[in-house]
């Protein structure tokens, strides 16, 4: 934004709130709809600006944050300015796709801290709007279009299921947990659930029967074989000194030494192809070729 010749002799901000107010007028005379914008954009923007430009009267911010902490980067500024520009504000949350570009599966406490956050955060700031509309739950897929796949929705049911039973209890319960077993179709039905020793719900999850089950359950399949293949590949090229780097730059080693560091290669090489062989059965059952071929490639082939 701003760098052609003619962008360059305005102000970015300006720039950035005419586009906004010309496209957003446009929603509401051709459609009459209301625009929702993703809020970061407005964070530095001062109240005297937004003002200028009507955007209070225009659309809606979806303020979002996917950590703990929501605090950290929408400032209590920040919401004392959204409170004065806007009548009705929306929060965003994530169950996945925020913690790491290339995740299979995502880290179920960490986004449990993020929706209880805005629990608390909505409690807090809801008295400076009109409306404070609700929370929308976000589950990237891509972190842009150019990007591969990160967690896929299958694997991120548990995580979603969890997150949306505390938001609409507006707190985690002892009760809770019967609840997810029930609505994810679990045969067993534990009364705890310990989120520091399961982060992923792979305890928790197995022997649950929801729909794309296979896929997510095939995450930690996944996880426990790529770990085998790293320490084996770690211990042979590294640990041990007869095929390190230096080894194969030189063409020199000591062959029985070698032999020796490939007799666990064979049982690796099983656990990763018969990995791929699952992975493309579980996978088939919910997506397309495309996105089966782009999966496996990215996860499991070197």
């Amino acid at each position: 934004l701003g760098y052609c010749s003619r962008c360059q002799q305005r102000d970015r901000e300006e720039l950035f709130l005419s586009h906004v107010t010309r496209v957003a007028r446009y929603v509401r005379e051709k459609h009459n709809r209301i625009p929702i914008i993703w809020d970061d954009m407005l964070r530095q923007i001062s109240v005297d600006k937004l003002r200028q430009f009507s955007v209070g009267t225009l659309v809606e911010p979806m303020v979002w944050t996917y950590v703990k902490d929501v605090y950290r980067f929408v400032s209590y500024s920040n919401w004392a300015t959204y409170g004065e520009i806007f009548d009705s504000v929306w929060a965003a949350s994530a169950f996945k796709g925020a913690f790491g570009e290339t995740l299979t599966v995502p880290n179920a406490k960490m986004h449990l801290e993020n929706n209880e956050g805005w629990l608390e955060v909505m409690s807090e700031q809801h008295g400076k709007f009109k409306n404070f509309r609700g929370i929308v739950v976000t589950g990237w897929q891509r972190y842009d279009h150019f990007a591969s796949l990160c967690e896929l929705f299958p694997s991120g049911l548990p995580s979603l299921i969890l997150d949306l039973l505390v938001l609409t209890n507006g707190a985690y319960t002892n009760a809770l947990p019967t609840r997810f077993h029930s609505m994810l179709k679990c045969t067993h039905s534990r009364t705890q659930m310990d989120l520091e020793s399961d982060p992923f719900l792979w305890q928790k999850g197995y022997g649950c029967f929801f729909p794309g089950s296979a896929v997510f359950r095939m995450t930690q399949t996944h996880s426990e074989a790529v770990k085998k293949a790293r320490d084996y590949l770690m211990d042979v090229t590294v640990s041990k000194a007869w095929l390190t780097d230096y080894n194969i730059r030189r063409n020199m080693s000591l062959p029985s030494r070698v032999d020796q560091g490939l007799e666990e290669f064979s049982s690796t090489m099983f656990t990763l192809t018969s990995l791929v062989h699952q992975a493309r059965d579980v996978l088939r059952e919910v997506f397309d070729e495309y996105t089966v071929a782009e999966w496996i490639e990215q996860n499991i082939y070197p």
